[in-house]
């Protein structure tokens, strides 16, 4: 075999390496997350360019360098590859978000002697075999290509109808929040260590004894916008884009009202042709390939290894919410509904209170985590939040907004740190629900309505009848399981806690006298 040959039979196997064990899975998480996305054929063609052709001239030229190693790295390479498909098999038959920090160490590190041991059983195959999976590497890019370019979701967000006249909607939920993290002993919101949390609680309807009725986003969500406890017949959790949602929906009854609809969510996506999507990761960004690569190592690397020693990753994504955010309040305008999701209330806890990012190895609430280390980081992160809220309400006035608007801020479920309520779990792990889970913070401002701290009996069924009325808008409210609370707090009535959507509810009481202090 000549010197030329041999060159290029080593650039296929390369190529062959990194399609299988970069490109390929990327490729996959490009796609998984394309609701996130706004990018056109352009951007998708760098992706190939970058994360395929590039990283394979950069590998083959380590090799060359390497002289006399070569053939050591041809086999680190092909442990590498090895790795990453058992990662995706695992990715795909044995999710491992539950599990502690030993036994995601410990399952890392079966993977790794799988991965050496395979390489050492099959190298003289891969020598000779790979040399044709390098010839049909490109079939992945243009497949890639293909796949992009014929979906409607990536290129680009639907125009917007005109503006209506009426108050700007501004429906803010902070995902995972539970309230007895923000309050003091005397069961007000801290001042001291969330000031801005505070001040929105003294100038708004203040919710105190609210409840979310799952603990989990997929249900919850299509259930308050809803306001049913179970939206759905046959099935009770709705797909991932706003164009599922029914008629009934408050986004649609408010398009129905001539609103426009703009969503930032990472949980309802943006498949609907009749609002604005804002996307998180916009080809236009010169830092857009980093960006998808962020999003690839999270997915895909071991996530606590991946948030305790690059928490960037993950606080990029947070600080970009804070400022697209911000932003909204800036730009908001009048007859639009703007639904934004923000996760800096979510695990990991990547950040302290001055924004900072935190190396720390308590930065979940999962079974065999260290629970009161995870409780100090999830504080620190939200009083990071409480920054993020301070500068949105100042955006808002900024605007001349805030008088104008109606403003809900609140949880979409909580979270719970005992052995027998370990975080949000599988409903299967909760054998009590502890305060933590069910109690979240709902605070509604709207023209007209005096602040007030109401500790009558409010569930998250009751939002979308209540934001209504706050507009002024008829709707019927005997269709729904949900309630207006707008002028005054509702009376006891059940209030059931769904921990499976299939099965019975659990109940939660409403306390005769003030909240209960957190612990």
């Amino acid at each position: 075999m000549t010197a030329k040959q041999e060159h290029l039979r080593l650039a296929l196997i390369y190529l062959a390496m990194v399609s299988f064990g970069l490109s390929e899975p990327l490729f996959n998480v490009v796609t998984l997350f394309r609701r996130e996305m706004r990018i056109g054929l352009g951007d998708v063609i760098l992706i190939v360019i970058v994360f395929q052709y590039a990283a394979t001239a950069l590998l083959i030229g380590v090799r060359r360098v390497a002289g006399g190693w070569g053939r050591a790295v041809d086999l680190a390479v092909y442990t590498g590859v090895a790795l990453s498909l058992l990662r995706q098999l695992q990715q795909t038959a044995f999710k491992t978000e539950f599990l502690g920090a030993s036994e995601k160490f410990g399952l890392i590190l079966a993977m790794a002697a799988l991965a050496v041991v395979l390489v050492i059983v099959l190298r003289r195959a891969i020598d000779q075999y790979a040399v044709y999976l390098g010839a049909l590497a490109p079939v992945f890019g243009f497949y890639f290509i293909y796949l992009m370019a014929i979906h409607p979701l990536p290129l680009g967000a639907a125009a917007e109808p005109p503006a209506k006249e009426g108050p700007p909607v501004f429906l803010v939920i902070l995902d995972e929040l539970s309230l007895n993290m923000i309050i003091d002993r005397n069961s007000d919101i801290d001042e001291k260590l969330f000031p801005n949390f505070r001040a929105l609680a003294l100038d708004s309807v203040w919710y105190r004894q609210a409840i979310a009725n799952h603990p989990g986003t997929n249900a919850s969500f299509p259930s308050l916008l809803t306001g049913a406890y179970r939206p759905g017949k046959s099935s009770p959790i709705f797909a991932e884009d706003v164009e599922s949602l029914p008629p009934e929906s408050l986004p649609r009854r408010l398009m129905a009202q001539g609103y426009r609809v703009v969503m930032a969510v990472d949980s309802f996506g943006c498949r609907g042709r009749d609002f604005k999507c804002l996307k998180y990761l916009d080809g236009g960004e010169t830092a857009f390939p980093w960006r998808v690569f962020s999003k690839f190592a999270q997915e895909f690397g071991p996530d606590y290894l991946v948030d305790r020693w690059l928490p960037f990753l993950h606080g990029g994504l947070l600080t970009y919410q804070h400022e697209l955010l911000q932003r909204l309040g800036a730009e908001g305008r009048p007859g639009a509904f703007y639904l934004f999701n923000i996760l800096s209330s979510h695990a990991p806890y990547v950040f302290d209170a001055d924004g900072k990012y935190l190396r720390s190895p308590h930065l979940r609430m999962v079974s065999g985590a260290d629970f009161k280390g995870a409780v100090v980081n999830y504080r620190q992160q939200l009083r990071f939040l409480d920054r993020a809220l301070g500068r949105f309400v100042a955006a808002l006035k900024g605007s001349g907004l805030y008088d104008r608007a109606v403003i809900a801020v609140i949880s979409d479920h909580g979270n719970c740190w005992t052995a027998e309520c370990p975080g949000r779990v599988y409903p299967q792990r909760i054998k009590v629900i502890e305060p933590d889970l069910p109690r979240v913070p709902v605070f509604l401002r709207a023209p007209g309505l005096k602040p007030r701290t109401d500790d009558g009996d409010f569930q998250l069924i009751d939002l979308m009848p209540t934001v209504m009325d706050a507009l002024g808008l008829p709707m019927d409210e005997t269709t729904i399981d949900g309630r207006s609370a707008v002028r005054s707090g509702l009376p006891a009535r059940p209030r059931p806690f769904f921990l499976d959507v299939a099965r019975p509810p659990v109940y939660i009481g409403l306390p005769t006298s003030r909240a209960p202090a957190p612990k």
